[in-house]
């Protein structure tokens, strides 16, 4: 969805400038006046700005961990005969730490103002995941809410622990990698240049394997600023592409054709 820049009114006379995401311009009209907003201006948010915001949504992702409670929490609410917006007033009564309290709160007032529940968590942007929102939709349209949240909580219960599984197995051998680049950095770059010197003074000529290793080392003392900015450019630039829907097709259509 479109990113508006807001300049709002609020009750107590404070003036205040929000970023929100919204399907029109006229329809985020209606639900900022139906808060009781006095809405000054609605223009479209400026690319960087929206950029800079994907990003900031980006690194204040819930943990895992808060949002399979809440989900319990909520599921047994629901069960329990409670209505969506009563569920979210006991929830957010609870004393909880981090973004998230902040982010449920935000999805209560849309879902209070006339908006579907799966449309107020796909509204906050990469805080959830993506497949979240679309399984309260399916929910949603199916009438059993309740149990394709249970069935998710099933598949995020199962994915934790395959991550656990394969990041405790993945540890030694990181370790040893990351040392072993080091090493061989190390040599490249400190140990193989003072060498040079003793082989290049000895007049004789150095065997093919040799002078390689000290081409590659002469490019490693003068090349790894290079590397180093593209160890941070690329990611970057990955992360950047991938905000956008035509960004992660063509991300997702290059790893398919990917030998591994």
């Amino acid at each position: 969805m479109p990113r508006f820049s807001c300049r709002l009114g609020t009750s107590t006379g404070a003036v205040v400038v929000e970023e929100i995401v919204g399907p029109s311009e006229a329809a985020l009209r209606s639900q900022l006046e139906g808060k009781g907003y006095f809405v000054f201006s609605i223009k479209p948010a400026r690319a960087l700005s929206g950029l800079a915001a994907d990003l900031a949504s980006g690194r204040k992702r819930v943990s895992m961990r808060d949002f399979i409670l809440f989900n319990q929490e909520f599921s047994a609410l629901l069960k329990a005969g409670l209505p969506v917006l009563t569920a979210f007033d006991l929830l957010l009564g609870r004393k909880r730490k981090g973004h998230l309290p902040l982010l449920l709160k935000q999805v209560r007032d849309e879902v209070q103002s006339g908006a579907s529940l799966s449309e107020a968590f796909a509204n906050r942007g990469g805080a959830f995941p993506p497949i979240y929102s679309a399984t309260l939709a399916a929910g949603e349209r199916s009438g059993e809410l309740v149990s394709v949240i249970q069935r998710y909580l099933f598949y995020l219960k199962t994915v934790q622990a395959i991550r656990k599984k394969v990041l405790s197995a993945m540890i030694y051998p990181t370790i040893l990698l990351a040392l072993s680049v080091a090493l061989i950095f190390l040599l490249l770059t400190v140990i193989v240049p003072k060498f040079s010197q003793l082989f290049l003074g000895a007049g004789a000529r150095l065997p093919v394997l040799t002078e390689v290793i000290l081409a590659v080392s002469s490019f490693m003392r003068y090349a790894w600023p290079f590397f180093a900015g593209a160890a941070v450019a690329v990611p970057l630039t990955l992360k950047i592409i991938a905000l956008k829907p035509e960004g992660r097709l063509r991300l997702a259509q290059l790893r398919l054709r990917l030998p591994v």
